[in-house]
């Protein structure tokens, strides 16, 4: 086989793929589903109890979403991060009784290498 006839086929095999992942209907993912996709979009009523919402600039790709997803989990007041790329939103759920301060929410989005533009506290149930 050819070369041009292997790159062409690679682009086929890519191009169906990137088909494949987009054809995902948002409507079926539940909290655990989404868990660990870090370009989900978790629907704010699946998160309950003490919420973080961050702006966060910078953020192009799954890669990114996931990297800034790892560190904010890491640490210990947090239950759990849903990432939104389309828009630069990070919703975190509080573990239940601590508090994340805006300086270490800060502090941990700049280490992964974004800005940090704005913080919401919500108390949802």
């Amino acid at each position: 086989m050819s070369l041009g006839k292997k790159a062409k086929n690679l682009v086929l095999g890519l191009t169906a793929l990137g088909a494949m992942t987009m054809a995902a209907p948002a409507a079926a993912q539940t909290a655990d589903s989404v868990k660990n996709d870090p370009g989900a979009v978790l629907p704010e009523s699946l998160l309950g109890g003490t919420t973080v919402t961050l702006r966060v600039y910078g953020m192009s790709c799954p890669f990114c979403a996931y990297g800034l997803e790892k560190r904010l989990t890491a640490l210990d007041a947090v239950d759990s991060v849903v990432v939104r790329i389309s828009d630069g939103l990070v919703q975190i759920r509080e573990v239940e009784g601590q508090v994340l301060s805006d300086e270490i929410l800060k502090e941990t989005v700049t280490d992964a290498g974004f800005s940090l533009r704005e913080i919401v506290r919500d108390e949802t149930t």
